[in-house]
C-alpha cells in the first residue's frame, strides 16, 4: 500500500490555522465526479461539521495530492434482531433491547469520496479499497479507546456501490427515504467490529 498521509481536520482546526488555509484550497479542487453531495460536503460542510464536532473528516493525501477523504461520526443505530444471524445476535450483548430491536451507539461512515481529478501517474498508484481501509483503521483506534461494536453507512442503491461495500464486509440491513428537498432511497449497511 502506498504511503498515505491522513489528516484529521478537527486537529488542524484546533491547532494549525495556517495549514487550514492550504487545505481549503485542496478541498475546493476536490471532485469525485459521481456524486454532487460528496463534493458539496468536502467543499462547504466538512469544516463546520468538525468545528461543531458533529462529524470529523479525515483528508487522505498521497504525496502532495488530496486523493480522497472520509468522514466519521457516532450515531444511534436501530437493529432488527430477527434479521441477524445467531452469531451476530450474540455480538449485541450489552445493547439496549426492546421488542426485538437493539439500540446501539455505532460508528457512522458519513461520507467517503475519491478524488477523480488527479494526474494519471498518481491515479494509477492509488489502491481500490484504500479509503475504506483507512477509515476502518481510524475506527479500530477509536474502538480501542472507548469501545463500540458496530460500523455502518448509508449509500445509494447502486449495484456497483453495494457490491463494493459487500466486498468490504458490510451487510445490508434496511432501506430508508431521506428527508430532504429531493427525497431518495438509501440502503443502510453495517458490520460488526
Amino acid at each position: 500500500m502506498p504511503d498515505y498521509t491522513v489528516i484529521n481536520l478537527k486537529h488542524v482546526i484546533d491547532n494549525e490555522e495556517e495549514l487550514l488555509d492550504l487545505l481549503k484550497e485542496k478541498m475546493e479542487s476536490f471532485s469525485c465526479q459521481k456524486n454532487d453531495d460528496v463534493d458539496d460536503f468536502i467543499r462547504n460542510k466538512a469544516i463546520e461539521a468538525a468545528r461543531h464536532c458533529s462529524s470529523i473528516t479525515y483528508l487522505v493525501f498521497y504525496r502532495k495530492y488530496l486523493v480522497g477523504y472520509f468522514t466519521l461520526a457516532v450515531k444511534y443505530l436501530r437493529i432488527d434482531i430477527p434479521k441477524l444471524s445467531k452469531t451476530q445476535q450474540k455480538k449485541l450483548k450489552g445493547a439496549t433491547i426492546e421488542k426485538d430491536v437493539a439500540h446501539i451507539a455505532a460508528y457512522l461512515l458519513a461520507q467517503i469520496g475519491k478524488n477523480l481529478v488527479l494526474p494519471e501517474d498518481v491515479s494509477r498508484k492509488i489502491e481500490k479499497n484504500y479509503l475504506i481501509k483507512l477509515a476502518e483503521e481510524q475506527i479500530f483506534d477509536i474502538q480501542k479507546k472507548i469501545g463500540g461494536k458496530c460500523f455502518f453507512l448509508e449509500c445509494e442503491p447502486d449495484v456497483k456501490l453495494l457490491e463494493y461495500y459487500r466486498n468490504n464486509g458490510f451487510k445490508e440491513m434496511s432501506e430508508r427515504t431521506t428527508k430532504s428537498d429531493n427525497p431518495h432511497q438509501l440502503r443502510v449497511m453495517f458490520k460488526f467490529i
